[in-house]
């Protein structure tokens, strides 16, 4: 078995051998899968340039992925990183993750060879890559967002800053009373007071030295670039990218910046602080072309990406994915026009728990990132630029033909009547028996016979789909029934409709009721739904959820995240548009008892409430970030109500009486106060 990078002997993603066992991180089993999955992703990467892995929640993708980081980051001879680009909300969790790694699950000796870094801003991303290959780090947790932060932000902002305003002085003449008034305004002008009072002769030295000489300049006065006093770890503070691009800067482009620092006062007075925030603006102008132009020649070659949270590529407009654009090129002059990430990595591995809840579409805008690997060099995959995109196309054709026929038998089902679902004049009411024995019936209607014809295309078209979509996506679920203690017990229970108020959890077909005070809202939204019937009523799933994210929608703000397209109204007709101006005037604004009315909202929150009061965990996904946010509001509110009812009872008091005195608690004793009489 050929292998892109050989998986590293020595890693245990069940957990090398310690002088103790008591620490377990998983099954042998789960473990076993987990390194055959990192084996796998190595010996596809030979002929492709990425893969997704798309294991359920839960199922060890991150250590899976850094069993792939550690192998390649290991086998590469110019001993160049690994990046994983992560959210925000997990860029610490990474590298606690990787500590539970190295240390559980490699031997000593590669433990020791393997270090990693944190970078959230691209400067200090780029600065990192400038390590030397004794110093520099195995793996890059790099956060989403960094490469577009710029340049100017905190103390490492403060140094390239001043690195343009020295590009914008050289070779200029009769300027030795400006040199001396930047000796003085630097620190005013730079916001580092505290540099410009501790050391006032810095400023002069920096000017004069080579911006690649900055690190001994400030070790001889005593700084410390970073602001810290961890002298081991400094570098230079300005990455080598930000000299190159400072080099090629067009000293024309920095008339502004220099125009700006001669209008800096010699004297304190009443305008001086407006003149030095107008030198500061025109620098922060200069410093976003500087990092346009430094990103758009990143001269470096990386081995593999892994990026987490893979879905939010699904839109090719965003920020994340526009750092992998590679579009092609009639020229090279052409290929400036590429994302600043696009050509620097040989591999990428992409990770996401909901890759098909994306529409096929979004997905394979996902798989189309892939183009942004390094195609020119040898390390290129096998395979080739034009057979990746040859079979994508395929691909996407194949889920085009899929989800046609599965919109044609969508139409044919919907043609049956009830006589058609009769089977020897019985009617059935087993769709899976009905579905069984038609198929092989020797005579049925007309629109029978169409519904079985376009179910055998579907599945046939699935099929194929599956079959081109395989090679790209590895996916793991966990079993349908629990293993151990709960051997044999269903993981899930789908209990639909008013189930969620039945307190045994016994399942019903019934939907939730509406009550008269809550119905008219949904009669005016199904009037609407019937006067644009080819339009999707995406006003009417928010209104389903709650009102909140009827309201949302019916703004055409961004419903689920940040990538969600505007819903559009423009093909709404005026009948339509009555009935949802009527449905708005009739909704609360701003009144939370009305919204708890909800009839979905209402349930849940019960639902949640209960479960809180048994000592159980909850957790309530929703489709709107506009119904979480009121549900958290409300769930809340009616815990904050019981436990001053249950304080009352305890206290002997009134619950206002209560919450003057559970006031004065610890939150601590709080909380065991009304547990212990919900537990009761």
């Amino acid at each position: 078995m050929r292998y892109w990078r050989p998986f590293t002997k020595g890693i245990e993603l069940h957990g090398c051998e310690r002088e103790s066992r008591a620490w377990e991180r998983i099954s042998p089993e789960d473990a076993h899968r987990q390194e055959v999955t990192a084996r796998e992703i190595l010996r596809r990467l030979k002929s492709q340039p990425g893969v997704v892995l798309a294991d359920d929640v839960g199922m060890g993708k991150t250590f899976v992925a850094l069993a792939v980081a550690a192998s390649v980051a290991i086998s590469d001879k110019q001993r160049r990183p690994v990046v994983v680009m992560v959210p925000p909300s997990l860029r610490d969790k990474w590298p606690r993750d990787f500590d539970v790694f190295s240390r559980e699950c490699l031997p000593h000796h590669l433990s020791e060879r393997l270090r990693s870094a944190s970078a959230n801003t691209g400067v200090e991303f780029l600065k990192m890559l400038d390590d030397s290959a004794s110093t520099r780090k195995s793996i890059i947790f790099l956060t989403h967002g960094a490469m577009h932060s710029g340049l100017g932000r905190g103390i490492a902002g403060g140094w390239i800053k001043l690195a343009v305003i020295q590009r914008a002085i050289r070779r200029r003449r009769n300027l030795g009373w400006l040199r001396r008034l930047l000796h003085r305004r630097l620190g005013d002008l730079l916001e580092m007071g505290p540099v410009q009072r501790c050391y006032p002769n810095v400023w002069a030295d920096l000017l004069e030295a080579h911006c690649a000489d900055w690190l001994e300049v400030l070790r001889k006065h005593g700084i410390g670039p970073e602001g810290d006093d961890r002298a081991e770890i400094d570098d230079n503070p300005v990455p080598k990218a930000v000299m190159r691009a400072l080099t090629r800067f067009d000293t024309a482009r920095l008339e502004p910046v220099f125009a700006a620092l001669y209008e800096i006062p010699k004297r304190t007075s009443a305008n001086y602080s407006d003149r030095l925030s107008n030198a500061r603006r025109t620098i922060n102008d200069a410093l976003r072309e500087l990092w346009r132009d430094c990103l758009q020649d990143l001269q470096f070659r990386l081995p593999l990406l892994i990026l987490d949270e893979a879905h939010h590529l699904k839109n090719a407009q965003t920020r994340l994915a526009s750092l992998f654009q590679v579009p092609d090129a009639a020229s090279d002059a052409e290929e400036i026009a590429r994302g600043p990430l696009g050509g620097v990595f040989e591999r990428m591995l992409f990770l996401t728990a909901t890759p098909f809840q994306l529409g096929h579409h979004e997905l394979c805008s996902v798989l189309e990132r892939f183009d942004g690997i390094c195609w020119r060099r040898a390390c290129a995959p096998v395979s080739g630029r034009a057979n990746f995109k040859k079979r994508l196309t395929a691909l996407r054709a194949q889920l085009d033909a899929a989800q046609e026929a599965s919109l044609s038998f969508d139409a044919a089902w919907g043609k049956l009547t009830v006589g058609d679902l009769a089977l020897n004049g019985a009617a059935v009411d087993d769709a899976e028996t009905w579905r069984t024995v038609v198929r092989t019936a020797e005579s049925h209607s007309q629109q029978v016979q169409q519904v079985v014809a376009c179910y055998e295309r579907t599945g046939k078209n699935l099929r194929e789909a599956e079959y081109l979509l395989r090679p790209w996506v590895i996916r793991h679920r966990r079993p349908d029934t629990l293993t151990g203690k709960f051997e044999g017990q269903l993981r899930r229970r789908r209990l639909p409709g008013r189930s969620i108020l039945s307190g045994n959890g016994a399942a019903t077909d019934s939907g939730i009721e509406v009550s008269e005070d809550a119905l008219l809202p949904f009669l005016l939204a199904a009037r609407a739904a019937v006067c644009m019937p080819e339009s999707r009523p995406v006003f009417a799933e928010g209104l389903a959820s709650s009102y909140e994210a009827f309201l949302h929608t019916r703004k055409a703000r961004a419903v689920l995240d940040a990538d969600t397209e505007p819903v559009d109204t423009g093909s709404m007709n005026r009948a339509a548009e009555w009935y949802l101006d009527q449905l708005e005037r009739s909704l609360p604004t701003r009144d939370l008892r009305t919204s708890a009315k909800h009839p979905k909202v209402h349930a849940t929150a019960e639902r949640a409430l209960q479960a809180w009061r048994d000592g159980e965990k909850v957790v309530v996904f929703c489709h709107f970030i506009q119904t979480g946010r009121t549900l958290r509001r409300i769930i809340s509110g009616r815990m904050h109500e019981e436990i001053c009812l249950l304080g009352g009872k305890k206290l002997r008091c009134s619950p206002t009486r209560a919450v003057v005195l559970l006031a004065n608690q610890p939150p601590l004793l709080r909380h065991r106060l009304a547990r212990s009489e919900c537990l009761r």
